[in-house]
């Protein structure tokens, strides 16, 4: 018999002719309950109930019931064997698979096999002993618990059993296996529920874009991927422009995408905007993005007039030109039609408030940041080499990105006109530092030639932005440096003198170049030209290719990052439009975005070189990458702790030689793309028309 159960035993006494009443006196063993029932003057039979206490089943256990029949003043005795096995414990069986998001609740159903013990109630709730029964060590308050489960009773009679788990946000994707106590008959058991965390049971397959014109209808595919729900779908379209509309859809089961029909009045305005592809099934909710472009009627891109509308504009007014960051309001001009959202604004208010607490004494920066403690779940940085120069020149321009000198800033947001001394003390620290000098080095800003480079466009920009003469010397020593030092074998940079020139810093000396020529100081194009040499030097076409991509020096690979930087210099150097290498890379650029998912900044440098390239390039492959960029970037930044408004170097490519320094500043640069230049082959007159070149600049005098 089974422990917790009662069993019948019947005893058969032979009367040999004897008559009266049978007496059953039983002696019961420890763990065992034994009655006997009434026998009649004439029976030969009568009946022995046994439980088997709860306590008992451990262990095989066999014991022994002396059973004592009386009969007419004769007695007999016989022995009862009782053995009850060891328990079987319930066991669950898991009826199908059970996926949760990060955020939600998700319930396990089971069928029970109660291995024959009826009647019973089963409690389930979190591990507390281990598979030998044992208590096992409490996890400490303090740790974060991914999965949660709420305790439950089974009822005694149920075969079937449910089981509420919730899956904390931010929970990694992938299976998991949460062990579980189960109590039967006041003893312990291990069990166990799967289960598999997905953030997107179902997702848009990519990020695709939508151009629009004003009265125009149009239906739109969008592939779906199923990892986790094959059910029906519902979709919404929110968050679209003004004037724009998209009929909700629904997916059948199985349905691998959804023919989205989207509308735009004859009213509607030009401009992009990321709208939200909300999904619903089965209980869970998805959220992903389409972006949405209502077009010109005239077709093409044209410089917002609320931009062209500032006297300092007028100014500035240049291919590629700087006058968009002057104003709150023609930033937000250039968002709608570039991109930018309240989120990236607010990521960049948060990356200068970040830069401002972390300027030093004496007006530098350092690589690292700051001195502050990192966040108790961070582990601390790795210490980047000693640069001020270069961390001082990456700190300046997000500020001057947002058209914030040492003498001007926009009215809004307020706090921005504080950041004006901050400005002005990294100015004069650089100031203090650069080179002067008859001969070689005269201009240097030390630092290597990148560091020099972006002190250089640093300068260059707070001219154009400020026309103070104060600051337009250094900034003509730092272009005679650049060109001084360009290659002549080759027209490329090289970090350090004797190197060989490489493309990511010819990347930024080009920058650094065309910032001269938009701030109006001379930049022989000659030199531009070189450096379209060097580029077109770094070519390789590896197999199968449908153009050249670039290389890094001795090698004769390409990566990513050289081809991006190589691409954005070409361009800045007077590549046509058309040329077969820009859409050639463009493809290339664009089949390799920032990811959707993931926790680390990686090819920073390739991001930002890309991101500028696509940016002038415009089109849907642009709308798309922006948005992917900018999500990612808002993703990863830091929003508490001492280092909130700065991004993490751990992961970034080149974080143990540029830190968070570095990893800030290209983060707040790639933000600022909509705004912080036009796109360099938009033309700036009232027609808007596409330039053929980015270089189509008037030259100025070469002073």
């Amino acid at each position: 018999m089974k422990a917790g159960t009662t069993g019948t035993a019947q005893v058969e006494v032979h009367r040999a002719g004897h008559a009266g009443e049978i007496t059953i006196a039983v002696t019961a063993p420890e763990g065992l309950t034994v009655t006997v029932s009434p026998t009649p003057g004439d029976a030969r039979t009568g009946e022995i109930i046994v439980t088997a206490t709860e306590t008992l089943g451990i262990t095989e256990t066999v014991m022994t019931v002396p059973v004592i029949v009386t009969l007419d003043g004769m007695t007999a005795q016989e022995n009862l064997s009782v053995k009850v096995p060891p328990i079987e414990f319930p066991t669950f069986q898991q009826t199908g698979p059970l996926v949760v998001q990060p955020g939600s609740t998700g319930t396990a159903s089971f069928r029970i096999d109660r291995k024959g013990y009826e009647g019973r109630p089963i409690e389930l709730g979190e591990r507390s002993v281990g598979e030998d029964g044992q208590p096992i060590a409490a996890v400490p308050m303090e740790t974060p618990r991914e999965i949660t489960l709420a305790a439950a009773t089974v009822a005694g009679d149920a075969g079937d059993a449910t089981l509420a788990l919730t899956v904390a946000k931010g929970t990694a994707d992938g299976p998991r296996t949460v062990l579980l106590t189960g109590s039967f008959m006041g003893r312990p058991f291990p069990a166990e529920v799967k289960l598999d965390v997905r953030a997107h049971p179902f997702r848009v397959a990519e990020v695709r874009s939508v151009a629009i014109a004003p009265g125009e209808t149009r239906a739109v595919e969008v592939p779906l991927l199923r990892m986790g729900y094959a059910g029906p779908l519902s979709i919404v379209v929110a968050g679209l422009p003004e004037g724009v509309t998209a009929k909700p859809v629904t997916v059948p089961a199985d349905g691998e995408s959804a023919t989205i029909e989207f509308a735009a009045a004859s009213a509607a305005e030009p401009r992009v905007c990321s709208a939200t592809v909300h999904g619903t099934g089965g209980g869970f909710a998805v959220d992903d993005a389409i972006v949405v472009r209502v077009r010109s009627p005239e077709g093409g891109s044209r410089v917002p007039a609320t931009v062209m509308a500032s006297p300092e504009a007028k100014r500035l007014m240049r291919k590629g030109s700087l006058a968009g960051r002057l104003t709150a309001t023609g930033k937000r001009s250039l968002a709608d039609s570039f991109g930018g959202t309240p989120e990236s604004f607010a990521a960049i208010d948060r990356g200068l408030a970040w830069l401002a607490r972390t300027q030093q004494q004496d007006g530098s920066w350092t690589l690292k940041g700051s001195a502050g403690v990192s966040a108790p779940d961070e582990p601390a940085d790795e210490e980047p080499p000693s640069n001020p120069t270069a961390a001082t020149a990456l700190a300046l321009l997000p500020f001057l990105g947002e058209g914030i000198t040492h003498q001007r800033s926009p009215s809004e947001p307020p706090e921005f006109q504080g950041y004006q001394t901050a400005v002005e003390r990294g100015l004069v620290f650089l100031a203090r530092n650069q080179v002067r000098a008859k001969g070689a080095g005269d201009g240097f800003f030390g630092g290597g030639m990148t560091a020099h480079a972006l002190a250089t466009t640093a300068f260059c920009e707070t001219y154009a932005l400020s026309r103070d003469d104060r600051v337009k010397l250094n900034a003509r020593q730092g272009l005679k440096c650049l060109l001084a030092t360009q290659n002549d074998a080759d027209g490329g940079w090289s970090e350090e003198p004797g190197q060989p020139s490489d493309l990511s810093t010819t990347a930024f000396a080009v920058l650094a170049l065309r910032s001269g020529q938009l701030a109006g100081l001379g930049v022989p194009a000659r030199l531009l030209k070189k450096a379209a040499g060097f580029v077109e030097s770094s070519a390789v076409e590896p197999e199968p290719t449908d153009g050249p991509r670039y290389r890094a020096p001795a090698s004769t690979s390409p990566s990513a990052e050289a081809t991006a930087a190589g691409l954005l210099s070409g361009m800045v150097s007077g590549w046509d439009r058309d040329d077969p290498a820009l859409e050639s890379g463009r493809r290339f650029l664009t089949a390799n975005p920032p990811p959707r998912d993931g926790g680390e900044l990686g090819p920073l440098r390739y991001y930002f070189f890309a991101t500028l390239a696509l940016h002038s390039l415009e089109g849907d492959e642009y709308d798309v990458w922006d948005h992917l960029m900018r999500d990612f970037l808002i993703r990863l930044q830091r929003t508490s702790g001492d280092q909130a408004g700065s991004w993490d170097p751990r992961g970034f490519d080149h974080g143990k030689e540029g830190g968070r320094m570095e990893a800030t500043a290209l983060s707040l640069l790639a933000l600022q793309v909509s705004h912080r230049h036009l796109p360099m082959y938009l033309d700036v007159g009232p027609a808007g028309e596409t330039s053929r070149k980015a270089g189509d600049v008037e030259e100025p005098r070469v002073e």
